[in-house]
């Protein structure tokens, strides 16, 4: 974690560190528990206070899923769970102070909400869905339009073969 980012972000200003493809809402999200703990300054916080951070987003993701329940049935969301629980890859990166793991919660606080709109429209619903989209977004390298939605979500390649089989 760039200690610049953390210690500027504890003062309400965010600068934009290209090199991360990140923006801001991991190092807001730690704030409340660098504030319980004690810590003033990034030099402060411990590696338990930062690696609470994505432990208790993917705890959040699995509390989540009762929202889906008329959608998987109470099999599949007590399936569900376990299985995102015990998963290989939240396993592993819950434990690091990682954006991923708060990105994954709002996408899935997005499809959550997304889903109960669906099923009941209102306005609480729609707002929450906005809302988690809008935190989502704040992951540098999320790249969804309505338009690739569209396509079946698929993107042009990045890189094509050249003439000869080369890169071109």
């Amino acid at each position: 974690m760039p200690t610049s980012s953390w210690g500027s972000g504890s003062r309400g200003n965010y600068r934009y560190d290209p090199d991360e493809y990140h923006g801001p809402s991991l190092y807001y999200l730690s704030l409340p528990f660098a504030w319980a703990s004690g810590a003033r300054t990034a030099a402060a916080l411990s590696e338990t206070t930062l690696r609470l951070v994505p432990a208790v987003f993917g705890l959040g993701l699995i509390l989540l899923l009762p929202l889906l329940r008329d959608g998987l049935g109470g099999a599949g969301t007590v399936w569900a769970a376990v299985f995102t629980a015990v998963s290989t890859a939240f396993v592993y990166y819950s434990r690091y102070f990682i954006h991923e793991v708060p990105l994954i919660f709002f996408a899935a606080l997005l499809g959550a909400a997304l889903w109960r709109y669906w099923q009941k429209p209102s306005w609480g619903w729609a707002a929450l869905g906005a809302g988690a989209g809008v935190d989502a977004r704040d992951e540098g390298d999320v790249r969804f339009s309505p338009g690739s939605a569209g396509r079946g979500g698929r993107r042009e390649p990045v890189v094509r073969a050249g003439p000869a089989g080369g890169m071109g």
